[in-house]
């Protein structure tokens, strides 16, 4: 047994000689084997770092083309923004150019042209209801302006963008920071607002009407409205003699009234005989309010009759009927005398004092 046991023994040491003397062959090309799935491994996960890398890249890149088109294209808004007031003057010189080439009519004497404003006082009131005010000095000093007291050759694409550097400056010499109940958007859309007013002129015979006195303005506006091209519907005029003499309404009203009535209908409010005879009046209206020296027919709180001024037919009362009105005892031709020229009595009085100190004269 004991004899067999070194037989076995001898025969395995044997064969782990030679496992031995095998991995010692096969554990060099082993090694280097292992070492190359190794360096596999790790230049796969290079190449993947490196396809994760360029992605990154690419998209940076892509992001930075984007950032590049946005900034191009917020520059292009700014501009046109910041140029805005220029179409905005533009547009408005052109309505002035038509209205001052056009006019009013070839038939007045009147000269109606327009200017464009710059709305100073509210551009104005804006800079100091907007900006704190303690960094004007400083903003002025930097971008050479004089903001709030801007005048209108001041108001230009500069001093625009250089308000819209000032709000995006934080922090930095020149600043304009905003009063609390504003934002940039909201100071942004009121600042580039449109500021331009038209103003209208008036003249005739050399005189603007802020220059007219009451009763000339109140005639070169009468003939502005009658005068108004295109405008041909009836209109209605309240006391057009207020503020003017007799000689003014007898040599301009009157004459003017006459000259339009056959261009459009003309109904006239009056208490002057000049403006209805003088000017013809086709058709005219008397109104009475129910007094007790001046009844109307029936106790009607208001009444009213008309005819032309030839018309001097008057109501008969019939028997056993009510109380005839005060306008239904005369006709037209009387009331006016009455109402107007305060009967014939006051007519016949006049005419003979001014006979009289006429022939004294003489």
């Amino acid at each position: 047994m004991e004899r067999i046991s070194k037989k076995i023994i001898a025969s395995n040491q044997d064969a782990s000689s030679k496992i031995e003397e095998a991995l010692s062959q096969i554990t060099p090309e082993f090694e280097l084997l292992k070492q190359k799935v190794e360096q596999n491994e790790q230049l796969q996960k290079l190449a993947q770092q490196i396809t994760d890398e360029t992605t990154k890249l690419h998209t940076a890149q892509k992001r930075e083309e984007e950032e590049k088109k946005l900034v191009a294209e917020l520059e292009r808004k700014k501009a046109e923004i910041i140029q805005s007031h220029e179409k905005y003057y533009n547009a408005y010189s052109d309505y002035c150019a038509v209205v001052n080439n056009i006019g009013i009519s070839q038939q007045t004497d009147l000269s109606f042209s327009a200017t464009t404003e710059w709305k100073k006082k509210q551009f104005t009131d804006l800079i100091y209801d907007a900006f704190d005010n303690r960094y004007f000095t400083a903003f002025n000093t930097k971008y050479n302006h004089r903001i709030p007291n801007a005048e209108e050759k001041d108001y230009d694409s500069n001093l625009l963008e250089d308000i819209w550097c000032g709000l995006s400056n934080k922090s930095q010499y020149g600043e304009l920071p905003l009063k609390s109940g504003y934002t940039l958007r909201t100071i942004l859309q009121r600042l580039f607002d449109d500021w331009y007013n038209i103003h209208y002129t008036v003249t005739s015979e050399n005189d603007t009407i802020s220059d007219m006195s009451p009763g000339k303005k109140a005639l070169a506006l009468l003939e502005l409205l009658i005068s108004l091209k295109d405008s041909q519907c009836p209109i209605l005029i309240d006391q057009p003699e207020d503020d003017l003499d007799n000689r003014s309404i007898h040599n301009e009203l009157v004459r003017f009234i006459k000259s339009k009535k056959c261009q459009r209908q003309i109904i006239v409010v009056t208490h002057n005989a000049n403006v209805v005879l003088g000017a013809d009046a086709e058709q005219v209206i008397i109104a009475n309010q129910n007094g007790k020296d001046t009844p109307n027919s029936g106790g009607l709180r208001f009444a009213y009759r008309s005819g032309a001024i030839e018309d001097n037919s008057y109501e008969e009362s019939p028997s056993n009927s009510e109380q005839i009105g005060v306008l239904d005892k005369n006709g037209i031709q009387t009331q006016i005398c009455d109402i107007l020229e305060g009967g014939k009595p006051a007519l016949e009085l006049r005419r003979n004092k001014y006979t009289s100190n006429h022939q004294t004269n003489l």
